[in-house]
């Protein structure tokens, strides 16, 4: 949905007329609350734009000044923002002041505005580590960034580090290789170490790991669909 100045500003003339409406010539005692044609409804509230009609989880666009939830339960930002469904996770692409992108789980929602969200490692993780997730904008691809010290070290097997949260879960498992460095003295230090993220729990591991690993780095770009 692309809206000029000229259509918002239409727009937010039909908004303050629902808010505050006027008796009608010829009809007295008469007051219009509600404007619908199709799937747009234009109320006290702001403009909402559904598909393929008005409903839980058909909301596809709205202008509003304030956040809430419509009359079907939908949870809608402030602003001019577009919606989206895509397997099931809900994206809002919000551009009232630039173009800042949100996720959520649910039609109703909560947003969550996309931006780097730092989580926590287990022990024996030192200070300083980077943990963290974001969807990249305009995307369906969630990043997960590790870069961590281990001390006095990690291993051998699988370690877990953290938990997804339900908005960034992929449908399949995914894995890749990861950057290791150990404290061994004798015998191999190469290993088949991969970051591995479950689809499905969001679960993200480590695989492989060597005895006595002491430092990990990787960026990982998982596919949500």
């Amino acid at each position: 949905m692309s809206l000029t100045p000229a259509d918002l500003s239409t727009i937010q003339a039909m908004i303050s007329a629902a808010a505050a409406p006027s008796v009608g010539e010829g009809f007295p005692d008469n007051v219009a609350t509600v404007f619908q044609a199709g799937g747009a409804v234009i109320n006290a509230l702001g403009a909402f734009f559904y598909a393929p009609s008005g409903g839980y989880g058909n909301l596809v666009g709205s202008i509003t000044t304030g956040s809430g939830l419509d009359q079907y339960g939908n949870a809608y930002l402030a602003g001019s923002v577009n919606y989206e469904n895509l397997g099931g996770t809900f994206y809002a692409q919000q551009s009232t002041i630039g173009i800042q992108f949100y996720v959520a789980a649910s039609a109703g929602g909560p947003w969550v505005l996309e931006t780097w969200v730092n989580t926590s490692l287990p022990s024996p993780a030192t200070a300083g580590y980077i943990a963290r997730y974001m969807l990249l904008s305009g995307t369906t691809t969630v990043r997960v960034q590790v870069g961590s010290n281990w001390l006095p070290g990690i291993g051998p097997g699988t370690i877990a580090l953290f938990t997804l949260p339900p908005e960034y879960i992929p449908s399949q498992t995914q894995r890749g290789g990861c950057g290791i460095f150990t404290a061994n003295t004798s015998g191999t230090n190469i290993a088949n170490t991969r970051w591995n993220v479950a689809g499905g729990t969001g679960a993200v591991s480590l695989l492989g790991c060597p005895s006595n690993t002491t430092e990990t780095d990787f960026t990982a770009d998982i596919s949500l669909n």
